[in-house]
C-alpha cells in the first residue's frame, strides 16, 4: 500500500510539473505570477525525486526483507 502511495504521489507531482512549465512558458519574463510559478515547480520537482526516492528505498526494503524470510 505504501508503495502505491508513494507512486500517487510521484505521478500527481509529475503532471502538477508539466501544467506548470506550460503555464510559466507563455508568460512574460518580468511576471510575478512566472515567479511565484517557478517557485512551485521546485517544489513541486523536489517532491517528485523524494517520491522516486522513497518508491526506490521502500523496493529495497521489500526486497531485503523477502530475502530475509527466505533464509530462515
Amino acid at each position: 500500500m505504501t508503495e502505491q502511495v508513494v507512486k500517487t504521489i510521484e505521478n500527481i507531482a509529475e503532471k502538477a510539473d508539466k501544467v506548470i512549465d506550460s503555464i510559466t512558458d507563455n508568460l512574460p519574463k518580468d511576471s510575478e505570477l512566472k515567479k511565484k510559478l517557478e517557485f512551485v515547480d521546485e517544489i513541486v520537482e523536489g517532491v517528485a525525486k523524494g517520491a522516486h526516492v522513497a518508491d526506490k528505498f521502500i523496493n529495497q526494503v521489500n526486497f531485503s526483507f523477502s530475502f530475509f524470510q527466505s533464509t530462515q
